[in-house]
């Protein structure tokens, strides 16, 4: 029937106004037809919504197509099912709204084959990593009866005794001149405690013999004689003259130079004068340093210009602090003690000191005890040769140029 003026004109009538006529007009197997079709109708929605799994999405399709189930892992929350039917009746369609997953890895479940009953296997999770542990450090916990809390001790780490350094001693050098011209006096020198420094004139004609003689404990020197202001007598032969300029020095030092050997150094022999002309010196230690040789200035000057020269040029010079006997004829035991107490003063102020004495007799009564006994105070004897610097050459001057 189908509608016109309100009513149903047939052909375009409803399914749920041909299910009224038909209860209405029918007979009464018709009526129990009608019923029995909406049971089974109903029966298989309610049936296929109970079979859908709880969580996922499934599309029931042939049965030998089977059902096939994606199922996102899971997370809380409610969830929406919309339930939809196609027309004809003939396919149902369930799909599942469930909110954004808050976990970005999906854990898809296993597809099993086709059978009378639908089962899904999850995928197990892996198990989480292990948390790196840091083990603490040891501690003694042992139980104390006479208290309710255990007693906790810990070892503390030893401790080290630092290294001390003690500070370096105090040198004493002395030095006797003028020997190589008696075996006498040069056998009282020699037999002293060393070390000391047995410094020889070069005119001796026994100087080398005495210089070969000395005790290994000793050190030898040269004793240069130059030109003095006054006593020009006491100089002794062959002495360097600062006038003569530079061919004539160099000659008369080449000659007192050789006529020794063995010795590691030279000191001035009187040379007040000569000690200080600075040109004149300048030739000397030039010299004395192309052979190696260290020098000594005896100080017989107010005004010595060896000192000043090695700084610039890199020589190797050392001078004297204190006389121990100069003024020969009132020396004494107590003024050679006085000298030798300014002797201890100086090292212990500047680390080190070079006395200078003579082959007398007082003084080398005097001096005997006093380097028996030296060490003793806290001093270290010792050659002049071990506080003479190194020889060396300043390093040359380069320029950059200029661009």
């Amino acid at each position: 029937m189908c509608r016109s003026n309100g009513q149903l004109r047939r052909g375009w009538e409803t399914p749920l106004g041909l299910a009224r006529r038909w209860f209405v007009n029918g007979t009464d197997a018709g009526r129990w037809s009608l019923f029995l079709a909406a049971g089974i109708a109903l029966g298989f929605l309610l049936g296929g919504i109970a079979g859908l799994p709880s969580t996922g999405r499934a599309s029931p399709l042939t049965q030998e197509e089977g059902w096939i189930v994606s199922r996102p892992a899971p997370i809380g929350g409610l969830r929406e099912v919309a339930i939809t039917m196609n027309p004809r009746g003939s396919a149902l369609r369930v799909v599942e709204q469930e909110p954004p997953p808050q976990d970005p890895v999906e854990r898809p479940a296993a597809i099993l084959p086709v059978s009378d009953s639908l089962v899904v296997a999850d995928t197990p999770l892996p198990e989480p990593a292990a948390e790196s542990v840091v083990t603490p450090p040891a501690v003694d916990i042992q139980a104390d009866p006479t208290s309710p809390l255990p007693t906790i001790s810990f070892t503390a780490p030893e401790e080290k005794t630092p290294t001390i350094i003690p500070p370096a001693r105090p040198k004493i050098a002395i030095v006797i001149d003028d020997l190589g011209l008696s075996w006498s006096a040069f056998r009282a020198v020699n037999r002293l405690p060393g070390p000391v420094t047995l410094s020889f004139l070069p005119y001796g004609t026994e100087a080398q013999a005495m210089l070969d003689a000395t005790d290994p404990g000793h050190d030898v020197m040269l004793h240069l004689p130059m030109e003095p202001l006054y006593k020009i007598a006491d100089a002794g032969p062959n002495m360097l003259r600062a006038h003569e300029g530079p061919v004539g020095i160099a000659a008369r030092l080449a000659d007192n130079l050789g006529r020794l050997e063995g010795y590691r150094g030279v000191n001035n022999h009187t040379g007040s004068r000569f000690t200080a002309n600075g040109p004149a010196m300048e030739l000397v230690l030039q010299e004395l340093s192309d052979r190696g040789l260290f020098f000594l200035d005896s100080v017989t000057t107010s005004k010595p210009v060896a000192k000043g020269l090695a700084r610039s040029k890199g020589w190797s010079v050392v001078e004297r602090d204190i006389f121990l006997d100069s003024d020969y004829p009132n020396v004494s035991a107590q003024s050679i003690k006085a000298q030798l107490a300014a002797v201890e003063r100086i090292a212990r102020r500047d680390g080190e000191a070079i006395a200078i004495g003579h082959p007398y007799d007082i003084t080398l009564e005097t001096l005997g005890p006093w380097l028996l006994t030296a060490p003793a105070r806290g001093f270290d004897l010792v050659p002049v040769s071990a506080l003479a610097p190194l020889p060396h050459r300043p390093a040359p001057l380069v320029l950059a140029s200029l661009r």
